[in-house]
C-alpha cells in the first residue's frame, strides 16, 4: 500500500535519520601512496624522524664558527683555512676548529663544529686552501636547523584528512610508502521504470533513454564513493526487490532512482518496506524540486530514493546522498556545505509551493565585482537547464520573490562544477 508524503524539512529529516541509524566510516585498507591521491586518511601521519635529519645549509658557501667572524671587516679580514669539502648525501666526517672552514653546497649537512655558513659571494679566495671573510657573520646564518621543518613525533595530517598532491611528497620524504586510507564506500543505484532502455539507438515509441544513470555514476564518484551499477529494474514489485536486496548485499549505500512519487506505478516505497525494517522513514521533503524525495533503513543499510526528473534528483542526490558518502568515506567535516556568495543577476518569482523551500539552478562566473548567478527557470525535467548550470540556490519558504542584484549563496555540488567555473 503506497503511503501519502509526509512533507518535513531537510534537517528535520536528516535529524530523523540519525535516529534510525548510525552512520561511520567503512573499513581501511593499506596502499602504496602513489595510488593515495584523494583518498582519506584512516589514522594519523606522525614524522618518525626529524626533517632536515641534521642542520643543513641553505647556501653555497663555507661552514664556520660565527665567533671567528666577530671583528671582520674590509680593513680587516678574517682569514680561514679549508679542511674539507662536502655535498648533497655525504654524513660530515670532518671536525671544523677555530680559524677553519668547510666549503659546503647547498642541502649538505654541517660538519661537527661548525655554527654557521657564510654565502661563498661573501668571501675571497686567498688560494687553493684559504678564504678571507670581511664581514661579521650571525650565528646559524645559512642554516636550517635540524628538526625545523618536520619534527620526529609531530603529527602532520589527522585521520579524515584527504590527500593531497603536497601530503604525497611529505610521506614520500618521510619515507613513509604505504599509508591507511577508508575504503571508498561502495554505492548500488538501481533505475526503475518500464519505459528506460539502456540502447542509445533505440527509437521506439514510449521508451527514454536512461540517461540519468551516467550523471549519478558521475556524482558518486566526485562524492568519493564507488558506483555499482545494478541496471534497470522494471516497475514491478518483486524485481525492485531483488535487485534492492542484490545491493544491499553488495554495497554499503543503495539510491534508487525513479519510482518514488505515488503514481500508480510508483513502487519503489513498497519494495524497500517489502524487504525489511524499519523500510522507509522519510517519504517527502519541503524543498522544490525535490520534494518526493525519500530515505529507508533496510537491513541495517541506508537506501536513498532519488525522483526520476533530473532536477530533483540532483535536488535530493545533495540534500541526501553528498553528505553521506563523505561520512562514510570517513572524511572530516562531512555535513560541510559548500558554497559561495554571488549576486542574482535577474529577478526570480515563486507561484507554487510557497511553504516550501525553492531551488533555482544558477551558473555562477567570478568578475571583477564579485560572484554573478545567472538564474535558469524550466521544468524538473529539463537537461538543458542542468548542463548551463553549475550551482543552485536555497530560496527560504514563503519568500517569493529574489531580486536581481540580490544577495544569494550559491550551493555548490562536486561533479556538477569545475574549478574553472570559479576562478
Amino acid at each position: 500500500m503506497r503511503r501519502r508524503f509526509s512533507y518535513m524539512t531537510a534537517e528535520e529529516a536528516k535529524e530523523k535519520i540519525a535516529k534510525a541509524i548510525s552512520f561511520h566510516a567503512v573499513a581501511s585498507e593499506i596502499i602504496p601512496i602513489k595510488v593515495a591521491f584523494g583518498r582519506v586518511l584512516a589514522e594519523d601521519i606522525v614524522s618518525p624522524f626529524n626533517i632536515p635529519p641534521r642542520d643543513t645549509s641553505h647556501f653555497d658557501g663555507y661552514a664556520i664558527k660565527a665567533v671567528d667572524t666577530t671583528d671582520a671587516s674590509v680593513q680587516k679580514p678574517v682569514y680561514f683555512t679549508v679542511v674539507d669539502r662536502l655535498y648533497p648525501g655525504q654524513i660530515p666526517e670532518c671536525e671544523v676548529r677555530s680559524g677553519e672552514a668547510c666549503y659546503i653546497t647547498t642541502g649538505s649537512f654541517l660538519p661537527k663544529g661548525a655554527d654557521s655558513i657564510v654565502a661563498v659571494e661573501a668571501t675571497k679566495t686567498v688560494k687553493s686552501d684559504q678564504i678571507d671573510v670581511r664581514s661579521k657573520v650571525g650565528l646559524g646564518e645559512h642554516v636550517i636547523r635540524r628538526g625545523s621543518d618536520v619534527e620526529k613525533g609531530q603529527t602532520l595530517f589527522r585521520k579524515g584528512h584527504k590527500l593531497r598532491a603536497q601530503d604525497l611528497s611529505m610521506c614520500a620524504a618521510l619515507r613513509i610508502g604505504k599509508i591507511a586510507v577508508f575504503k571508498k564506500p561502495v554505492v548500488a543505484f538501481i533505475c526503475v521504470g518500464d519505459e528506460l532502455t539502456e540502447n542509445l539507438n533505440d527509437i521506439a515509441a514510449g521508451t527514454i533513454i536512461n540517461s540519468l544513470s551516467y550523471a549519478v555514476s558521475a556524482l558518486i564518484r566526485a562524492s568519493g564513493g564507488e558506483p555499482l551499477y545494478l541496471g534497470i529494474a522494471l516497475d514491478d514489485v518483486t524485481e525492485i526487490k531483488e535487485k534492492i536486496v542484490d545491493g544491499i548485499s553488495q554495497s554499503d549505500l543503495v539510491l534508487l532512482t525513479g519510482g518514488s512519487s505515488k503514481g500508480t506505478k510508483d513502487l519503489t516505497s513498497e519494495a524497500i518496506d517489502s524487504v525489511g525494517t524499519p523500510g522507509v522513514i522519510v517519504h517527502g521533503l519541503k524543498r522544490k524540486p525535490g520534494r518526493v524525495s525519500g530515505f529507508a533503513v533496510v537491513r541495517g543499510k541506508p537506501v536513498a530514493l532519488l525522483p526520476g526528473l533530473c532536477h530533483s534528483l540532483i535536488v535530493s542526490f545533495y540534500t541526501f546522498v553528498f553528505p553521506l558518502i563523505r561520512t562514510l568515506s570517513g572524511i572530516s567535516n562531512a555535513d560541510t556545505q559548500w558554497v559561495l556568495k554571488a549576486k542574482i543577476t535577474q529577478k526570480v518569482s515563486f507561484r507554487r509551493f510557497i511553504p516550501f523551500e525553492q531551488v533555482t539552478f544558477v551558473h555562477v562566473t567570478k568578475t571583477q565585482k564579485g560572484y554573478l548567478a545567472d538564474p535558469f527557470v524550466g521544468a524538473s525535467s529539463s537537461f538543458s537547464v542542468l548542463a548551463r548550470a553549475n550551482a543552485f540556490i536555497i530560496t527560504p519558504p514563503r519568500k517569493t520573490i529574489v531580486k536581481a542584484g540580490d544577495e544569494v549563496v550559491a550551493h555548490l555540488l562536486p561533479g556538477f562544477f569545475t574549478v574553472n567555473d570559479l576562478f
